[in-house]
């Protein structure tokens, strides 16, 4: 059996999966659209960005420039050699055509598809603010280059939908699955545990508090600074780190060097940087919502929960409670050992593809039950996509025919 794995190597988690298959015995094709995060260890076998003939980067709008990529800058032949010599492809983010055309193909071909989202590849703003807030959280606030309009919810549902159509198993988080309708098994952010050294020494006094956000906006970053503020001007004696740009190599040094970890705010559960903390036994802040939102999280996890209206009272309590800092960074370790090693992710699709029987994490809910269009224009997208995938066995056994807010099920 061979594996591909592309095409979107997010947090390096394509590297990190290929090594642990190799571990297993497992031989794979690796390929991204670009490798900014790929860890140290482990190339990626192709890039598909030196492949390019042509630059499109002032095409306009991007769906064209995506199709121009397609057809000039890839000449198919990563996937005819993907086509011909690998048993199951496991795409993250993104497949081979920019609106996943490749997918009927794969699966006509009798190729076994797994498919990761993670992220805003699957998540639409009207859908996660008013699931949010139906669980009194805050919405995730996007800068100026995110799109509202129905045209980039049909480009995203169209992709979401042949997933859900053509894909023989699906992995994604509750908190970007609002439109999602077909049950999945949850996807983390994993690490190899193995990779980090386990320097879990707290500094009883003047701790380094880490932060580091891929968007300062979406992260919450401003919260924290709010709170560091605070903190200074009531003399808690701590020292604040920024990582911001720095190559995750580096950034680890970074990590290493800190006792206090700080991850998201806004989003409930975590990103590649917990995991990298946890493995680094250090003390690590999030957005979990133990207490409200239902991820099904471990009762062990070892996370402290903060969110913006928090994150200033937690951060003290922690910075000052030596004793539970110790507890907490010597848990952490074991935690990722348990439950964020990429082998258990890379167990879990050998015995899915070899038929076992396993459970799904999830059955979505929030779009069949609750939520309601944005806009008139919206519920024509939304009733193209449901239609698209209604003759689906998954649909018929679990989504009741009708209509609710415009919605045609």
């Amino acid at each position: 059996m061979k594996i591909f794995i592309g095409n979107n190597n997010v947090a390096g988690q394509i590297t990190d999966i290929k090594k642990c298959f190799a571990e297993l015995g497992v031989d794979c094709i690796t390929a991204t659209f670009g490798n900014p995060h790929a860890s140290d260890e482990g190339v990626m076998d192709y890039d598909f960005s030196k492949y390019e003939k042509h630059n499109f980067d002032l095409v306009k709008p991007t769906k064209l420039k995506l199709f121009l990529r397609d057809q000039f800058n890839m000449d198919g032949k990563i996937f005819r050699k993907a086509m011909k010599e690998c048993d199951v492809f496991i795409f993250i983010w993104d497949t081979f055509k920019y609106n996943y055309d490749d997918l009927e193909k794969i699966k006509k071909a009798g190729k076994k598809i797994i498919h990761v989202f993670c992220g805003d590849d699957a998540r639409w703003f009207f859908s996660q603010k008013q699931e949010f807030e139906m669980y009194k959280m805050r919405s995730i606030e996007y800068d100026s280059h995110y799109s509202y309009s129905a045209k980039a919810l049909d480009l995203k549902l169209e992709k979401l939908r042949k997933v859900e159509k053509y894909a023989d198993f699906i992995f994604s988080r509750l908190d970007q699955a609002q439109i999602q309708l077909r049950p999945y098994y949850r996807w983390n952010m994993m690490v190899r545990p193995e990779r980090y050294n386990n320097a879990n020494t707290q500094r009883e006094l003047n701790p380094i508090v880490a932060h580091a956000p891929t968007s300062r906006k979406v992260k919450g970053t401003n919260f924290v600074f709010d709170a560091f503020e605070r903190l200074k001007q009531e003399n808690i004696l701590f020292t604040p780190l920024l990582i911001e740009g720095v190559i995750n190599t580096n950034a680890i040094k970074m990590y290493e060097s800190a006792d206090i970890v700080i991850d998201q705010l806004i989003i409930p559960g975590t990103g590649k940087l917990a995991s990298e903390a946890m493995a680094l036994g250090k003390v690590v802040m999030g957005h979990m919502a133990y207490d409200r939102y239902p991820q099904k999280n471990p009762s062990e996890c070892p996370i402290i929960d903060i969110n913006p209206d928090t994150v200033y009272d937690e951060l003290k309590k922690i910075i000052l409670d030596y004793a539970r800092r110790q507890d907490l960074a010597k848990r952490g370790k074991s935690y990722v050992e348990k439950y964020l090693d990429t082998k258990i992710f890379c167990q879990k699709v050998l015995d899915l593809i070899n038929e076992k029987k396993i459970d799904f994490d999830y059955e979505p809910t929030f779009f069949y039950e609750h939520f309601i269009p944005e806009s008139e224009e919206a519920k024509i997208v939304y009733n193209k996509w449901n239609n698209f995938v209604a003759n689906e066995a998954w649909y018929k056994s679990r989504i009741k025919k009708g209509e609710r807010n415009g919605l045609v099920f």
